[in-house]
C-alpha cells in the first residue's frame, strides 16, 4: 500500500477544505507519498519520542494532528535559530530520513469532521449530547443541573486526568456546558463565542492568563483539562477510520503522553 492511499482516504472523509483556510498544519510534512507503507503510527504530536516509538513499531508511516517542526518566528522579542537550524528539527528529520518514513499532518480538517472528529469526540467521551449551541470548533450542550466540582470531576475522571485547573465557585450549579478544544483557549477573545452562546461553564484544552481573566468577567466559569487531552479522542478515531478501511494495515495510535508533573 502507498502512503498517498491512506491519505487519500482521510481527504476523502476529511477534506482539507472543510479546515481552517490555509491551514499550512494539514498536508504533506516530510517524505515519498508513494512510500510502501506496511504499519502506520497515529499521534497528536509527533515528537522525537514518537518517531522513536515508530521505528521501533517498524512504521513507514506517522499521521500527525500537531506540526512536525518547529517554524522560525520573526519576532523583535526574541532571537531564535532559522527552521532548517532549529536543533530539535534536524533531529526529527534525520531520524525520518535515515529509516525512510513519511509523514502527513491532519489538523483543522479533522477537528471539524462529523462524528468522529476532535471536537465531536471530546463531547462524546464526556457523554456531551444535548447540543443547543455551535461555532466553527465551539459547541454549547444542556446537561441537568451539575455543580462546578462534580462536573471537574466528570472532566478528570473520563480523560483519566490527575488534575484540571478551575476558575468558579466550586459550588456554582451550571446547567450549560461549552466546549473549547486545544488551544482554541489561547485566542485572546474566545471566551466571548462561548459566552454568546449561552455557555456558563467552558470546557478548554489549554488557556491565557488573559483569557482566563477574559472568562472570569464574562462570569464564565472555567475548566481547563489541557491541549492533549481534551484532542487526543478524536485521534484515537482517526486511528479507528484508518483501521476499519485498512484491515491488512497495521495502525498503532500512540500517545504523546502528558510530559509534566504535580508538586
Amino acid at each position: 500500500m502507498k502512503a498517498q492511499d491512506i491519505v487519500d482516504f482521510i481527504i476523502q472523509i476529511a477534506p482539507h477544505k472543510a479546515g481552517v483556510p490555509n491551514d499550512s498544519q494539514s498536508g504533506w510534512k516530510f517524505g515519498d507519498p508513494q512510500q510502501e507503507v506496511t504499519t502506520v503510527t497515529v499521534c497528536w504530536s509527533p515528537t522525537l519520542g514518537i518517531i522513536e516509538k515508530s521505528i521501533k513499531l517498524g512504521a513507514n508511516m506517522i499521521v500527525a494532528h500537531e506540526p512536525l517542526v518547529f517554524s522560525f518566528i520573526d519576532t523583535p522579542w526574541y532571537k531564535n535559530d532559522l527552521e532548517e537550524d532549529k536543533i530539535v528539527n534536524r533531529r526529527r528529520l534525520q531520524l525520518l530520513r535515515e529509516h525512510h518514513m513519511c509523514v502527513y499532518g491532519s489538523h483543522s480538517n479533522w477537528d471539524v469532521k462529523e462524528g468522529i472528529g476532535v471536537v465531536d469526540s471530546f463531547a462524546q467521551v464526556l457523554g456531551l449530547d444535548r447540543e443547543i449551541g455551535r461555532g466553527y470548533l465551539t459547541r454549547v450542550y444542556e446537561v441537568e443541573p451539575v455543580s462546578v466540582e462534580d462536573l471537574a470531576e466528570r472532566v478528570k475522571e473520563c480523560l483519566k486526568l490527575k488534575a484540571v485547573r478551575v476558575v468558579a465557585d466550586l459550588n456554582r450549579k451550571i446547567t450549560k456546558v461549552g466546549t473549547a478544544i486545544g488551544g482554541l483557549g489561547q485566542s485572546f477573545n474566545l471566551p466571548e463565542e462561548l459566552h454568546r452562546l449561552g455557555a456558563e461553564v467552558g470546557i478548554f484544552g489549554e488557556m491565557l492568563d488573559y483569557t482566563i481573566r477574559h472568562a472570569i468577567e464574562l462570569n464564565l466559569a472555567v475548566i481547563e483539562a489541557g491541549h492533549l487531552a481534551t484532542e487526543n479522542p478524536g485521534i484515537r478515531n482517526l486511528a479507528k477510520a484508518l483501521e476499519d478501511r485498512f484491515p491488512d494495515l497495521r495502525v498503532v495510535f500512540l500517545d504523546t503522553g502528558i510530559p509534566w508533573v504535580y508538586v
